[in-house]
């Protein structure tokens, strides 16, 4: 007997999602394992403090995901007028504040970069951060959905409490506050790219090392602001062209962990980037002092020889 609902675009469609999700959550595990084996040596305790709080937010978002693939798949399967798990809301503001997390993060450092100097342009992100996170908003309609974008993340709070009481939902978004939460959303990934590129672009200065440093922490910036940009954008291009299907949440799932991902990346990349200029310093170092033995080295082995002949020619003279 066929499904009354296309599962493939539906259910199929998270299952990908989730399970690509998992994977990549697995490579942030790894990374925050590298940052406190190798890289944090140098960190002060606000910032191991930081990624501490992050790595369990991360890991309960990922338990999130597949309690909700289970309650649409197991408990709940065949029954269409319940589909608004708890776990699945709760997801959304965990989402959220990872997000607002790492983005305020990466204004701090842009704050940083600018010499603590007009502090109004880093506090854009976090502001456009917390303006773009939305929630969903149940109503006990099994013909209806609404979804509400908040301001604040007190307020995506508030709405996600009002829906924990609701026993349905269907995924149809408004399309002008779809369009406008996740623009802004793309936007705030924007500003976090053009303002650390402006920066550390004017950061340059005739040292050649020192440029050489810059170019690799652009190249680091790009890389990873560049894979969530392309995610969120794909995410909304998703969602308004295939309105009845899940399949946004294949790019919204993975979203999520690429910003835990670029994070841990940003503060792991500091290290490589330090031995790679350390190292070609200390090999610079090694192969002068080299040299200058080698001239020792040399010289001594020429006085050696002269003085050799000279009492050579000294003992021979008398035969003579």
């Amino acid at each position: 007997m066929p499904s009354l609902l296309p599962l493939d675009s539906l259910l199929g469609a998270a299952y990908i999602g989730v399970i690509v999700s998992t994977g990549i959550y697995g490579v942030a595990c790894l990374q925050v394992y590298l940052y406190y084996t190798q890289h944090c040596g140098n960190d002060g305790r606000f910032l191991k403090a930081f990624v501490a709080i992050l790595t369990p937010l991360d890991t309960f978002h990922v338990a999130l995901l597949a309690h909700f693939m289970y309650t649409y798949t197991i408990t709940n399967f065949g029954d269409y007028r319940t589909l608004a798990p708890l776990s699945f809301l709760i997801d959304i503001v965990i989402g959220d504040l990872l997000s607002v997390f790492v983005q305020t993060f990466f204004a701090y450092r842009i704050y940083c970069l600018n010499g603590n100097r007009r502090p109004i342009l880093p506090a854009l992100i976090p502001r456009t951060s917390m303006f773009a996170t939305s929630d969903f908003l149940g109503r006990p309609k099994a013909d209806e959905f609404n979804i509400t974008t908040a301001g604040s993340l007190g307020e995506v709070s508030g709405y996600t409490a009002i829906g924990f009481s609701a026993s349905t939902f269907f995924i149809q978004r408004p399309r002008i506050l779809t369009i406008i939460s996740t623009s802004v959303e793309i936007a705030c990934d924007a500003l976090i790219t053009g303002f650390m590129i402006y920066h550390l672009r004017k950061s340059r200065t005739q040292f050649e090392r020192t440029n050489r440093a810059i170019s690799l922490l652009i190249i680091y910036t790009l890389n990873t602001s560049l894979l969530t940009t392309i995610f969120a954008v794909t995410s909304l291009i998703t969602f308004l062209t295939l309105r009845h299907s899940l399949a946004f949440t294949v790019f919204f799932f993975i979203l999520i962990r690429l910003y835990v991902c670029s994070f841990m990346s940003s503060l792991n990349s500091r290290s490589f980037v330090r031995q790679e200029l350390n190292g070609k310093q200390d090999e610079v170092i090694t192969l002068s002092r080299f040299a200058a033995a080698e001239a020792r080295s040399s010289s001594q082995r020429d006085d050696t020889v002269g003085r050799s002949v000279d009492s050579h020619k000294g003992r021979s003279n008398p035969e003579v």
